[in-house]
């Protein structure tokens, strides 16, 4: 029989390094977060409130291209002149910028409250709302409320900027 090369454990070493590093980078691309999403209860405009919506989604995504559903489930609650585009989202009374990944706004916020990365803070809890905008932030609604042709014209900016940098 042969022996083994001397510098073949490290081979070994290195190739299962390779291997997890590449299976830690498909988890953190297929990453979800669970959420449940409820129609603020001051906006509900039927006798029984609608039931929550639940949604797994993307890290990597942004809230306008996931939310499609949940605006075309809460809207018939909703009160009479909400219109799609107006839906914005809040989690424990702070809004949410459509224009950060949605992965770190939950990472941002769930910190913030003190949960940590621990299971107890999943799902996370949205409020879904048509009308108004928070306390003293005026004009602050197209921080956040847009539409998916806005959130994809900051996908396609990002990657002018990025693509210009690499060069």
């Amino acid at each position: 029989t042969q022996d083994a090369p001397a510098d073949a454990p490290a081979a070994v070493t290195l190739d299962s390094a390779r291997l997890a590093a590449d299976a830690a980078r498909r988890e953190v691309w297929a990453g979800c977060i669970p959420a449940v999403f409820s129609l603020a209860a001051d906006e509900v405009t039927t006798l029984k409130p609608p039931p929550s919506y639940h949604l797994n989604l993307p890290r990597q995504s942004f809230l306008p291209l996931v939310t499609g559903p949940v605006v075309e489930h809460f809207l018939p609650f909703a009160p009479p002149m909400a219109q799609a585009d107006s839906m914005w989202l809040q989690h424990r009374g702070v809004p949410l910028r459509w224009q950060v990944p949605i992965g770190v706004l939950y990472d941002l916020l769930v910190e913030a409250d003190g949960a940590g990365a621990s299971c107890s803070a999943l799902p996370w809890q949205l409020v879904v709302r048509f009308q108004g905008g928070p306390v003293g932030q005026s004009g602050s609604h197209g921080l956040l409320r847009s539409t998916d042709n806005d959130a994809k014209a900051l996908v396609r900016c990002a990657l002018k900027e990025s693509t210009y940098l690499r060069c």
